[in-house]
């Protein structure tokens, strides 16, 4: 198996989000900071959760910081982060 690695995606622009990926043994953590949080927290929590549990990736802490992405741009991010940090995905 290949070594997983710190990893990142996207940027903070308005309209985008940054995903990191940091390898965590045994455990699963999604922490989200968005300037739409309040609004869309739970959204973005369910499209992260799905993608994770769709390509089956456990063993990792996922840092989103969301400035207002569409659905579609946080799934393209998360994928790419999870891509550079390893992960052969489905």
């Amino acid at each position: 198996m290949k070594e997983l690695k710190e990893a990142r995606a996207g940027s903070l622009e308005s309209g985008d989000v940054l995903v990191e990926i940091v390898p965590l043994p045994g455990d699963l953590q999604i922490v989200i900071d968005s300037t739409v949080l309040a609004l869309y927290g739970k959204q973005i929590e369910k499209v992260v959760k799905s993608l994770l549990l769709k390509h089956q990736v456990e063993d990792v802490a996922v840092y989103v910081q969301d400035r207002g992405a569409f659905d579609f741009v946080i799934e393209a991010r998360l994928v790419t982060a999870l891509k550079r940090a390893g992960f052969n995905l489905l």
